[in-house]
């Protein structure tokens, strides 16, 4: 909430004159821009093509896998590279890549807990570091974060 507060004050600091004596006629006139949606997420993908998309996939894991997870289980933010294998099931159109992303999700989702919020077990070699903090609930819940906006963005395509 301290983080909030500084953030807020140091937005309306900003948001102060630098002259006392400067007026809304001083600014230039608001020009207004007519949005035009024809180009959807799917149509940009497609631009991209399968060739440079299949070269951001990571291949899963058999059990579904991703980044750092794929050394065991550490935390369901190293899964968000599951947006690149949406991306190119659509190009490609193959079910294989599908399969993959479904199994990458089923992963995650399998280490979710009762409170909505996801397993945490980091390696031994982090824990038994000398300088291994263990994190506190917002990295955790950014880390969360992370996780359902590729979620989101791998539904959306």
């Amino acid at each position: 909430m301290k983080q909030f507060k500084l953030i807020f004050v140091f937005i309306s600091l900003l948001s102060c004159s630098e002259n006392e004596n400067s007026t809304n006629n001083d600014l230039p006139p608001t020009t207004s821009y007519d949005i035009v949606s024809e180009l959807s997420y799917n149509d940009l993908i497609l631009s991209i093509g399968q060739n440079k998309l299949s070269q951001a996939v990571e291949q899963p894991s058999s059990n579904g896998a991703l980044g750092r997870n794929k050394d065991g289980y550490f935390h369901v933010r190293f899964q968000i590279n599951m947006t690149s294998l949406s991306d190119f099931a659509v190009v490609s159109e193959r079910q294989d890549a599908l399969q993959y992303l479904m199994n990458t999700i089923k992963f995650s989702f399998d280490r979710q807990l009762a409170d909505g919020s996801f397993e945490f077990s980091p390696p031994d070699e982090l824990v038994n570091s000398p300088s291994y903090s263990p994190p506190v609930t917002g990295d955790l819940e950014s880390g969360t974060a992370f996780y359902v906006s590729s979620l989101g963005l791998s539904l959306l395509s």
